[in-house]
């Protein structure tokens, strides 16, 4: 596979970065396993600002779920947690 990813998790914004990336796929989900965000598609700058609902989260930890399809064809996949700080 030619291209990499990693998770951009000390910013304000939860996101994937990397390069030879086609799409991604980006779904975060509460500790009751409610989806908090979903985004398919996107370009790397998008990701998640802890809202939900218009709302701004609480101080909690998140599952994240992450599908990264590269221009050679090829996907990857990463699930993990983030923790939520304000």
């Amino acid at each position: 596979k030619e291209g990499e990813f990693k998770v951009s998790p000390y910013d304000d914004i939860f996101k994937i970065d990397g390069f030879n990336i086609a799409q991604i796929d980006l779904m975060i989900y509460n500790r009751w396993g409610e989806q908090v965000f979903k985004v398919e598609s996107v370009p790397l700058t998008t990701g998640w600002n802890g809202i939900y609902k218009e709302q701004i989260c609480e101080v909690a930890v998140f599952v994240y779920y992450a599908v990264v399809y590269y221009y050679d064809g090829s996907k990857e996949v990463q699930k993990g947690n983030v923790t939520l700080l304000r």
